[in-house]
């Protein structure tokens, strides 16, 4: 009996002790703001701006993402708003043709300069600036 009651307690104690299992923190595209209408970019700040215009089910959006994620987390001087490609009725027409998803497009206080498509070239311009 005195084995059994100690096992017992050693088990316990193992398992008392153990500790909690690591959560893991998940971002996702909510939790970023995001630009619902082209035309409210003029209300935006002034300055450089990136709008990062994806999909959901776009593998290469999806491969990425994590880095969107870190330059909007670590980049507050140049801000980075998210749209999803969604219905042009909605949205309105976007300044210039986008040929695919993702693009990066750049904006100097409210005007278009410049569009960045593809996962690599998003990725250099981010890692660029």
């Amino acid at each position: 009996m005195k084995r059994l009651m100690m096992i017992l307690m050693v088990l316990f104690i193992l398992v008392a002790c153990e500790p909690e299992p690591e959560t893991t923190e998940t971002r996702e595209y909510d939790d970023y703001t995001h630009l619902e209408r082209w035309s409210k970019i003029d209300d935006l700040e002034d300055g450089t701006i990136l709008i990062y215009y994806y999909s959901f089910y776009c593998s290469a959006c999806i491969s990425i993402k994590e880095d969107i994620f870190d330059y909007a987390d670590s980049n507050p001087a140049i801000p980075i708003y998210l749209m999803a490609t969604g219905d042009i009725r909605s949205q309105g027409s976007p300044p210039t043709n986008i040929p695919s998803v993702p693009a990066l497009l750049v904006f100097e206080d409210h005007a278009y300069v410049e569009m960045h498509s593809g996962a690599t070239s998003v990725l250099d311009y981010l890692g660029s600036i």
